[in-house]
């Protein structure tokens, strides 16, 4: 079962950054299926649910279907946002899920992706061990804005630990690292906490039947939307709440 409201596929399409998470999550009913997720963020850095869809797992096949019923959805208008599709939206996503994977690689490869940064690690502590030294020098390459400096951490990484840098070394960096992202989407985002904060919120939805779980869905997107218009309309700044904290950081470290 898969929902997409209009208003949200509306709403994205008339003013958001053409980035996407997706991320799958158990359900906790009795028919024991997954929920795929595609989350964007509005402008105060919140998610926006674009879409939902109730699966029987996180197969290549499901995960086939979920994409290719969300990028129908919101290129509607095929003709006009072809170039938006295939040019400037990029989906982010964990590393671990296989069958993600390979519809990117296989039958979307048109499409630009890029891995969550904090599963990326946990991959490299699972298999390299962890400890602050290699956290911090994976987020710091991770984190570099131009290709010198990447290049320059990842030769400390390789004198810390061979058999990670191996490893990272192998991806393609344009899937990870800020040095090597396009500009298309104007975002550098590196982690998909989006899709996870929304899997959070719903977890009390979680454990109902598919319907009812749609339904709570459909009216909790309902609520949070009146609430932020409401808060909106309140607001007097000209940049929203969590830009402007950011900026405030970013002109102090600068001065």
């Amino acid at each position: 079962m898969y929902m997409c409201l209009d208003a949200v596929k509306k709403g994205f399409l008339a003013g958001y950054r053409p980035i996407i998470g997706v991320d799958g999550c158990h359900l906790k009913g009795d028919h024991g299926q997954q929920l795929l997720v595609a989350v964007g963020k509005d402008p105060n850095d919140n998610y926006f649910l674009i879409a939902v869809a109730a699966v029987e797992a996180e197969t290549k096949d499901s995960w086939g279907w979920f994409l290719e019923m969300l990028l129908n959805d919101i290129g509607e208008s095929r003709k006009c946002y072809i170039n938006l599709l295939h040019g400037y939206i990029v989906f982010c996503t964990e590393t671990i899920n296989q069958g993600l994977m390979q519809i990117f690689q296989e039958a979307l490869p048109t499409l630009e992706y890029r891995f969550c940064l904090r599963h990326l690690y946990a991959n490299c502590k699972k298999a390299y061990g962890g400890g602050t030294v290699l956290r911090d020098l994976i987020l710091s390459i991770a984190k570099a804005t131009y290709v010198e400096e990447w290049e320059r951490r990842m030769n400390q990484l390789k004198e810390i630990n061979r058999d990670c840098y191996d490893k990272l070394f192998a991806l393609d960096p344009k899937l990870w690292t800020k040095s090597h992202f396009t500009f298309l989407t104007k975002s550098d985002m590196l982690m998909n906490n989006i899709s996870e904060a929304f899997n959070g919120r719903i977890l009390e939805a979680r454990h109902k039947p598919i319907l009812t779980m749609f339904e709570w869905i459909r009216c909790y997107l309902m609520t949070r939307f009146a609430e932020k218009k409401k808060k909106e309309e309140r607001y007097e700044g000209s940049v929203l709440p969590k830009p402007k904290k950011r900026l405030d950081i970013i002109t102090v470290r600068a001065m």
